[in-house]
């Protein structure tokens, strides 16, 4: 097993999804649905919300083209489900409910990462916070 097999252990499911292997699609619901719908309903703060968009969103893998390469699976999720959200929020014209995941309230990480697309570091870089801090963040506000 290489470095990246064990690093990046979902790649080839995504792979395999971009084929409609119906085993992949299970393995990705049962690894990743958590994450978005988690993600999806801090944004949101509302559980029925968060069930419909989620619905939308994992339906919408389908549609979109799935990035192959070397990449965090569970982040692209995350922005994308997370994308989906706050676009839903503001097509409502709804405010964002306070449940999100900042470390100053000007600056909603989520809204940085999933709509303006930017990285983790870059992110870190603009709250002037390191990087390793932002990812902690991430990690306990998203279980």
């Amino acid at each position: 097993m290489t470095m990246k097999q064990v690093v990046k252990p979902h790649i080839n499911n995504l792979k395999a999804i971009t084929h409609n292997d119906p085993r992949a699609w299970d393995d990705l619901y049962e690894s990743y649905a958590p994450v978005m719908y988690g993600c999806i309903l801090k944004l949101t703060g509302n559980e029925y919300i968060a069930g419909r968009l989620f619905k939308k969103a994992f339906l919408g893998l389908r549609k979109i083209h799935l990035p192959v390469e070397d990449i965090n699976t569970c982040f692209f999720l995350w922005k994308y489900a997370g994308k989906i959200a706050l676009d839903y929020l503001k097509k409502n014209n709804l405010s964002f409910p306070g449940k999100g995941i900042s470390v100053d309230p000007q600056y909603p990480i989520l809204e940085m990462l999933c709509l303006h697309d930017q990285s983790i570091a870059h992110t870190a870089k603009t709250l002037s916070i390191p990087e390793s801090q932002l990812k902690e963040n991430l990690r306990t506000n998203l279980q």
